[in-house]
C-alpha cells in the first residue's frame, strides 16, 4: 500500500461539500460527501512525522516534516472543498511522487505502478527516447500520462482540473568555505544533520566498507558512544571479499553496532531484475535498487528490530570525487552516448528532441534524483532513508572547493584522518570494486530467456529505435568477452522494456 495517494474524480460541477479527516488503519484519510475525493497518508510518528489538520476556508493541510530552514525535509499539501490541490516539495524529494490525469481522474502516489493501474495509460514514445538515451533527469516516464514530481517543484491542481507546475529552486547566498576550514564546517553540518534527523530515534547505517557510508556512522558513534545502532551491508564473494569484510568488522567494533547482512554469492538467484523476470506477479516500477531482493531481506530484519531511520552514503561519490555534474550547464549533444544497438532513426529523433536545449545548473549531485526514485523499498518497511550528501546547500559549498581537494575525495579523506577514523577505510591499500558480481550475473546466462523473448516484441524495436539482431548478437558477445559499457546498455534496455 502506498505511503501517500490522492484521487480526485472529475465532476460536471464543482463539488463544494465539506471535507472530513479521519484516522483509519494507520492512515489519515480525507474525503468529501460526494465520494469524488479520496486522500490517504500513512501516519508516521518517527522522523519525518506526518500530519493532517484543518486549514482555512474548509481546507485540510497534510504532509510530513517542517520547512523552517534551507536544509529541512518536508512535503506540504493543501486540499480545498472545490478540488483545488497544492503540493510543495523540498529540495530532497525523499518520497518519490508520481502524478497524472485522464478524462475521469487525477491521481498522485509514491508508487508508479499504482498510477499506471489507476489511469488509462499509453506508452510514452518520449519516455522510450529518454530511457534509451540515458537522459538525466528523464523528462518523462514510460507512460505518457504519468509524470514525476521532482524535488523543489510546486504542483497545483485547479478546481477545473487544470494542472500547473512551477520550479521553486532559488539561488541562495552561501558562505565560501576555505579548505582549511572545511573540517570545522563539515563537523557543524553533521551535528545539525544528526540533531534534525537522528536524535532520539532508532538508527541504522548502510555500510559497504567504503569512505562515504562510513563517514556519518563513525562521526555519530564518536559523538554518542552509548547509543547502540544497527549496521546493514551487502557482502560480496569475489576477489575483494577479504578486504571488505576486514573493514566491515573494524566498523562494527568501533561503532558499537548490531549487524545484519546478506551475502551476494549466487549469481543464478540474486541477479538484478530477478523478481521482474522470475514471477508473473510483477507490478511495473520506475527505477529501483540494483540488488533489490537481498536489500529488502535485511530491511525487513531492521524493521522488526524497530529501526526508524537509515543513513546511506548516496551522493558521496559525485560530491567529493569531482565527478562531472551531468546536470551542469553543458550542451546535451556533448553528453549523448547512444547504445550501439540503437538505430539511425533513434539517433535522429533523439538529437532533434534535444536540439538547442541546455541543461540547468545542478543544485545537488545528479544521482540524488534517481536515488529518491528507489526509496520506496525503505519507506514500505517504515524506515526513512537519509544521506548527508544529498543536501543542495552542501553541494553548492563543496563545489566551490578547488578541484584537487575534491579529486580522489581528498578533502573527505583528510576529514577522516583528522578525526582518527579507521585508516583502512580512508587510506586503503585496496579499493573494492563491486562490479564483478554484476559481471558474474550477466555472464551466467540468467537473462537469456527474457532477452530473447522480449526482443521479439520489444516496444523499442516496434518504434524502430533498436535493432533486435544487433542487440542479441551484442548480448551473446558480451557474455563471452565482457564489456562493461555494452552490459550496462543492455541492462538498461531490459529494465525499460520490462517496465
Amino acid at each position: 500500500m502506498s505511503f501517500l495517494s490522492v484521487h480526485i474524480r472529475a465532476a460536471d460541477e464543482r463539488f463544494l461539500s465539506s471535507l472530513t479527516c479521519s484516522i483509519e488503519g494507520g492512515f489519515f484519510k480525507v474525503r468529501n460527501e460526494e465520494g469524488s475525493l479520496d486522500i490517504q497518508l500513512r501516519i508516521r510518528e518517527a522522523y519525518p512525522k506526518t500530519y493532517c489538520r484543518a486549514g482555512k476556508d474548509g481546507s485540510y493541510v497534510f504532509g510530513y516534516g517542517v520547512s523552517n530552514g534551507l536544509d529541512d525535509e518536508f512535503l506540504e499539501c493543501t486540499i480545498w472543498p472545490d478540488g483545488r490541490l497544492d503540493i510543495r516539495r523540498d529540495s530532497f524529494g525523499t518520497l518519490p511522487l508520481f502524478y497524472g490525469k485522464d478524462d475521469k481522474l487525477f491521481a498522485l502516489s509514491n508508487v508508479y505502478g499504482d498510477i499506471c493501474k489507476t489511469l488509462e495509460c499509453t506508452i510514452s514514445e518520449r519516455g522510450i527516447l529518454d530511457a534509451l538515451g540515458a537522459e538525466v533527469p528523464m523528462q518523462t516516464t514510460y507512460a505518457e500520462q504519468v509524470i514525476v514530481l521532482w524535488e523543489d517543484q510546486f504542483l497545483r491542481r485547479e478546481a477545473d482540473g487544470h494542472l500547473v507546475i512551477l520550479e521553486q529552486a532559488s539561488e541562495q547566498e552561501l558562505p565560501e568555505i576555505a579548505p582549511d576550514n572545511f573540517n570545522e564546517f563539515f563537523s557543524s553540518y553533521l551535528d545539525n544533520f544528526i540533531l534534525t534527523r537522528l536524535t532520539d530515534r532508532s538508527v541504522a547505517f548502510e555500510a559497504s566498507g567504503g569512505l562515504d557510508s562510513a563517514t556519518l556512522h563513525q562521526y555519530y558513534a564518536r559523538k554518542y558512544p552509548k547509543n547502540i545502532t544497527w549496521m546493514a551491508s551487502l557482502l560480496y564473494r569475489d576477489e575483494y571479499q577479504f578486504s571488505q569484510e576486514a573493514k566491515i568488522k573494524k566498523l562494527i567494533d568501533s561503532t558499537n553496532s548490531n549487524f545484519v547482512y546478506r551475502l551476494l554469492d549466487d549469481p543464478m538467484v540474486q541477479f538484478p531484475l530477478s523478481r521482474m523476470i522470475t514471477t508473473d506477479k510483477y507490478v511495473p516500477d520506475y527505477f529501483e535498487k540494483t540488488y533489490f531482493e537481498p536489500t529488502l531481506e535485511y530491511l525487513k530484519e531492521l524493521a522488526v528490530a524497530g529501526v526508524q531511520v537509515i543513513c546511506t552514503g548516496v551522493g558521496g561519490d559525485e560530491l567529493f570525487s569531482n565527478t562531472p555534474q551531468s546536470q551542469d550547464v553543458v550542451s546535451k549533444e556533448a553528453l549523448f552516448r547512444p547504445a550501439s544497438f540503437t538505430t539511425v532513426l533513434f539517433r535522429e529523433k533523439y538529437t532533434a528532441k534535444r536540439e538547442g536545449h541546455k541543461r540547468q545548473a545542478a543544485t545537488r549531485v545528479s544521482s540524488a534524483s534517481y536515488a529518491s526514485l528507489c526509496n520506496n523499498i525503505y519507506i514500505e518497511q517504515g524506515i526513512w532513508p537519509v544521506s548527508p550528501f544529498l543536501s543542495s546547500v552542501l553541494c553548492q559549498i563543496v563545489k566551490q572547493l578547488p578541484v584537487h581537494f575534491r579529486a580522489n575525495k581528498n578533502i573527505l579523506r583528510a576529514f577522516h584522518q583528522a578525526h582518527g577514523y579507521i585508516p583502512e577505510i580512508y587510506n586503503p591499500t585496496q579499493n573494492e570494486d563491486f562490479r564483478p558480481f554484476f559481471k558474474a550475473c550477466f555472464c551466467a546466462g540468467v537473462y537469456d530467456t527474457a532477452i530473447q523473448q522480449i526482443a521479439k516484441n520489444a516496444v523499442s524495436v516496434r518504434y524502430g529505435y533498436v535493432d533486435a539482431d544487433i542487440l542479441l548478437r551484442m548480448y551473446e558477445r558480451t557474455k563471452s568477452r565482457y564489456s562493461e559499457r555494452d552490459a550496462f546498455d543492455i541492462y538498461m534496455w531490459l529494465t525499460t522494456e520490462i517496465n
